[in-house]
């Protein structure tokens, strides 16, 4: 491609996508901003008048780093009428400490409001006019898709018998039903359906029964979607949180019983995981929260009797140290992210990108052949891509959609690992319809490899969401500039017309000269024995033949797993192109992502293919000398390969000669050091040369005539 093309298609590619970014997607893959959360833990201790807040990830290296916030105009006498939660209603992706003051508490500073504490400023933020008073129901949740991860509080009144949404934002309540709610009911918030958005779960004492209710913020009402009953649910001195407590990027219900038994449902009350037991009183406390940074939301219990916080996992295991705030009857549990270390992400980037550089789909040479000898006046000698009927398919490819993240791996690697992971998971679950998510191209047939190697190519369109990471702010930044989680989505793909396929220069062999192909099959390039889909040899003499490798015929047996190959493509390739055209991500950046490959389409195969190659009668010029046919002069050996390229997964139809007559010599001009592929006489792709191979002469870019 010359330097004026490649400018002018990147002004044509610059100028097409101008419009299309800085916009907040209709059909976002991540509905929610926070990735992977890591919570502090809070304690509302009453017999100290204040909070303490413990930092778990310090505390497990040892550092105990438990602070008592003691803030004289909030805190002063933190009593058994209050309630402590967390929340991000300030919209600033960190949470801030809710505190509920009852009606009846002995310092009537603030009685009856919810407040909102930023700790990090020691400052209160916001408050409601609630009317909160002891064992009403508080909780924060993401109830509405904004680009901020703003929360609202829900509140169970027991004198209004409502649940209520409230807004420190308009510091306002915003939507109430009645449930006729109780003492001894519970509430939390949770993605219980995978939708991206909070639902409110409510356990009625009266009914035993847990509800599932969502907030409507469009007509501003609260609407029940499911109740249901289960083992020993729900009375009273039971307890109630929800959290992703086994990875699956949904929300589980996580219902402790007052006989000290945790059980994870899901919204419709189906049992999840296997129950287990916990030291419990009707004084204990529950939270769930992912307080390890490890991925996975964990089940915090605080046992009143022995004053001891326990950390257990979704299989009931102990993962954490004893942690020893002096917990006490009335002291209030919380969890909340109030540092700002949990990875978060911003609004996307959107817009589309084609691939500026074709994949193989297929490569399939030119059988090995001598100019010198083979009748120029037909194909006589050739290798074909067919199918056995027209009514059936054969080579399919299927753009995959996947998630990249621009921070090079070897820098934290354990929390970028974690982080790919987490954002694949969430993807997988949405349950957001991207119209444009998977393509699928059936290649054409007849494709004919006679007097050069062929490629078949494509060109992939992708619709980019680019989500730069937020914080934390260590991985957030890489040398000064910003990084991304970027999720890709095909949206078309462009096939190489049958009848113009590129013309394929091998660094293994010159078309036209026997002598120059390898002798064994293991030199070919990009040839693994666990890639190959199979192969057979036969004898090229002066007599008629017909041969065929087919994916359906007896003489080769493929199984299921060798059907289908992925395409892969340099990570780094993939990133410089989408450099280019999302305004933020800088090109100037140099890195190598040495290696380092994505998965962008499978290829995938029916019985109906055949790759066949053919040898007709009357191919040879020289066969007949005066003593007759000599079978034996021009006799060589010829192995077909068909195998998957280890490093990028496309087809290929290879050939070695392992044994040939003194007649055939070298080539003139040796093959290049790296393959390459010619479309319309221009460069349109270089392949990386094989590591083992010297450097040898130069092939001019012009094709070989046979």
């Amino acid at each position: 491609m010359k330097f004026s093309y490649l400018v002018k298609f990147m002004m044509a590619l610059m100028l097409f996508f101008s419009f299309s970014f800085d916009v907040l997607a209709q059909n976002d893959p991540l509905k929610k901003r926070r990735i992977i959360s890591d919570v502090e833990l809070i304690i509302g201790d009453v017999s100290k008048d204040g909070l303490q807040v413990f930092d778990y990830r310090n505390l497990s290296y040892g550092k105990n780093r438990a602070v008592r916030i003691l803030d004289k105009q909030l805190f002063n006498k933190f009593d058994r009428n209050d309630t402590v939660i967390c929340g991000n209603v300030a919209a600033n992706f960190e949470d801030e400490i809710i505190i509920a003051f009852g009606k009846k508490r002995e310092n009537k500073n603030y009685a009856g409001q919810i407040v909102a504490y930023a700790p990090d400023m020691h400052v209160i933020y916001s408050t409601l006019a609630a009317n909160y008073e002891r064992d009403d129901g508080l909780a924060a949740g993401y109830l509405e898709k904004n680009s901020k991860g703003y929360d609202y509080i829900v509140l169970g009144s027991r004198a209004r018998d409502t649940l209520e949404v409230w807004s420190f934002k308009t510091r306002s309540r915003l939507a109430s039903i009645n449930v006729g709610y109780e003492k001894n009911d519970k509430i939390a918030t949770g993605d219980v359906n995978g939708d991206g958005i909070d639902e409110i779960i409510m356990g009625d004492a009266s009914e035993n029964k847990i509800k599932v209710f969502f907030y409507n913020p469009k007509v501003r009402r609260v609407l029940r979607i499911s109740n249901f009953s289960g083992k020993g649910i729900f009375n009273i001195d039971d307890r109630l949180s929800a959290g992703d407590v086994d990875g699956d990027g949904i929300d589980e219900i996580v219902f402790l019983n007052n006989d000290g038994t945790i059980y994870f449902y899901d919204m419709k009350g189906n049992l999840k995981g296997k129950p287990f037991k916990v030291k419990y009183d009707k004084y204990s406390q529950m939270a769930v929260g992912d307080i390890n940074r490890d991925g996975y939301e964990d089940i915090i219990v605080a046992y009143a009797k022995d004053d001891i916080v326990r950390v257990y996992d979704y299989r009931g295991r102990i993962i954490a140290q004893k942690i020893d705030p002096d917990f006490e009857r009335y002291d209030s549990l919380a969890v909340g992210d109030i540092d700002g270390n949990s990875v978060v992400v911003g609004s996307p980037k959107v817009g589309k990108v084609t691939t500026r550089i074709e994949q193989i789909v297929a490569i399939i040479n030119a059988p090995p052949k001598e100019k010198a000898l083979i009748r120029k006046d037909g194909s006589y000698f050739y290798a074909s891509f067919d199918r056995v009927t027209e009514l059936e398919n054969g080579l399919k490819v299927e753009a995959k959609e996947g998630v990249l993240i621009t921070r090079d791996s070897k820098m934290d690697a354990p929390l970028i690992d974690l982080m790919d992971f987490k954002v694949r998971r969430i993807f997988e679950k949405s349950t957001s319809t991207i119209s444009e998510k998977v393509t699928t191209k059936t290649i054409g047939y007849g494709l004919k490899a006679d007097r050069y190697d062929t490629a078949i190519t494509i060109k992939t369109t992708y619709k980019i969401f680019a989500y730069p990471i937020l914080f934390p702010k260590e991985i957030a930044f890489e040398n000064g500039e910003r990084q991304y989680v970027l999720i890709y989505v095909p949206v078309d793909i462009e096939v190489t017309d049958i009848d113009t396929v590129p013309q394929y220069i091998s660094s293994t062999h010159v078309t036209g000269y026997v002598a120059s192909y390898p002798e064994r099959k293991s030199l070919l390039y990009n040839y693994l024995a666990k890639n190959e889909i199979g192969s057979l040899s036969f004898n090229v003499m002066c007599d008629s033949r017909y041969l065929k490798i087919g994916l359906s015929e007896a003489n080769i047996q493929v199984t299921q797993d060798k059907r289908s190959s992925q395409l892969k493509m340099d990570k780094k390739d993939f990133f410089d192109m989408v450099r280019n055209v999302i305004p933020g991500m800088s090109s100037k950046t140099k890195k190598t992502y040495t290696n380092e490959k994505i998965t962008t389409h499978t290829i995938s195969f029916t019985e109906s293919t055949v790759i066949g190659v053919h040898l007709k009668e009357n191919a040879f010029n020289y066969c007949l000398t005066e003593e007759g046919y000599d079978t034996q002069k021009y006799k060589y050996k010829v192995g077909v390969v068909v195998y998957y390229d280890k490093d990028r997964g496309y087809l290929v139809v290879d050939y070695y000669v392992p044994e040939k007559t003194p007649y055939f010599k070298d080539p003139p001009k040796l093959a290049p050091l790296a393959p390459f592929i010619l479309k319309d006489g221009k460069l349109l792709l270089k392949l990386k040369p094989i590591d083992s191979r010297k450097p040898i002469k130069k092939l001019k870019l012009k094709p070989l005539s046979l």
